[in-house]
């Protein structure tokens, strides 16, 4: 009978994979997010995740908290950090602390390359990317579009004082936009009024 694998090899013997996933979720504690392979991203994820249940279920009547620290590096100031700044954020969730984003393939080996972040955090990609968006389509007068309402609900859901830092970002992001439509009517009004001759070099646009 085949025996199924549940989990990705990731081209390594069973210690070095240990090893370069406890490396991987240090960094995400210690740097909030790390840019690595879809593949190793994958795994790390569920390391991570796995331990979060694990510091929730920590007591001084468990080993919850000796497994917690055999899965990372430097538990000392990671470990600190997990039960001190990660646990208050996620009282309230069940699951999903972490996402993973597909970025486009790394140049040379063309590798699937992924952002593994953790949620509500402070470098939170889909919270920053959804005020942006929320932020042009107020200035361009738009409505919402259906998915980035969808993704206003989810990134406000649990994030601590998420509304006011969201309405600032948006309103920074509104600010830009105006800005940047501003230059570019300033611009087009100055090519429209330049006298041209022939061979007067025509410039490029901004956004190229």
């Amino acid at each position: 009978m085949t025996k199924t694998v549940n989990f990705r090899k990731l081209g390594r013997p069973s210690a070095h994979r240990q090893s370069l996933l406890r490396s991987l979720v240090t960094s995400l504690v210690k740097h909030e997010n790390i840019q690595t392979t879809w593949a190793k991203a994958k795994e790390a994820q569920k390391h991570a995740e796995h331990l979060i249940t694990m510091a929730k279920k920590a007591s001084p009547k468990n080993n919850r908290r000796d497994l917690a620290q055999g899965m990372i590096f430097e538990p000392k100031s990671t470990l600190k950090k997990v039960f001190e700044v990660l646990l208050p954020r996620y009282s309230q969730r069940r699951c999903g602390y972490t996402r993973v984003l597909r970025l486009p393939p790394r140049y040379g080996d063309n590798a699937p390359q992924a952002i593994l972040e953790w949620v509500d955090g402070s470098k939170d990609t889909r919270f920053h990317m959804t005020a942006k968006a929320v932020g042009v389509a107020l200035a361009h007068n738009r409505d919402l579009h259906p998915m980035t309402q969808v993704n206003m609900e989810k990134v406000l859901m649990f994030r601590k004082n998420g509304r006011q830092e969201f309405d600032q970002l948006v309103e920074k992001a509104k600010q830009e936009e105006l800005t940047r439509l501003q230059e570019e009517y300033k611009s087009e009004k100055e090519i429209e009024e330049k006298p041209w001759k022939r061979g007067d070099r025509v410039p490029l646009p901004k956004y190229v």
